[in-house]
């Protein structure tokens, strides 16, 4: 918990969702660029200390917003699959994808496991919580 909350004090973009790049403890971010496997990690971690912090709202609130930066920014709706940066703000930075190594969505550093397994995993988990749910009657 004490990691999460650590990571989401100093790396969390509470204006536009989503979590950023890098820093280091205690400084706030050294960049604000917008990673797509910190996204899909960060996803599964927010639903993680919701539950483990006995379901406090702000960070299922931090989790449908990042969600929801993701689907309109990160996610290609065009030509499907997550870009592999954005900026802060979710804008597409074409001069990033010059690079050789970010040069298309797809490359040897760049696989859709991050992405794939966060959606999954936070479907399953959440399909989970809510049969327990209608089975207690109680947000358990």
């Amino acid at each position: 918990m004490a990691v999460g909350k650590a990571a989401l004090h100093c790396g969390y973009d509470s204006s536009n969702g989503g979590v950023f790049e890098d820093g280091l403890p205690g400084t706030g971010p050294r960049s604000t660029a917008k990673i797509w496997w910190v996204q899909a990690e960060s996803m599964l971690a927010l639903w993680k200390l919701y539950k483990h912090s006995k379901n406090d709202v702000q960070y299922l609130e931090k989790l449908a917003a990042t969600v929801r930066f993701v689907a309109e920014h990160v996610n290609d709706k065009h030509f499907g699959e997550w870009y592999w940066q954005v900026q802060k703000d979710g804008r597409f930075d074409a001069r990033l994808y010059a690079d050789p190594l970010r040069g298309t969505k797809g490359n040897k550093w760049k696989a859709s496991y991050h992405n794939s397994r966060a959606v999954l995993f936070l479907e399953q988990w959440m399909k989970e919580d809510c049969a327990l749910y209608r089975q207690n009657g109680d947000a358990t």
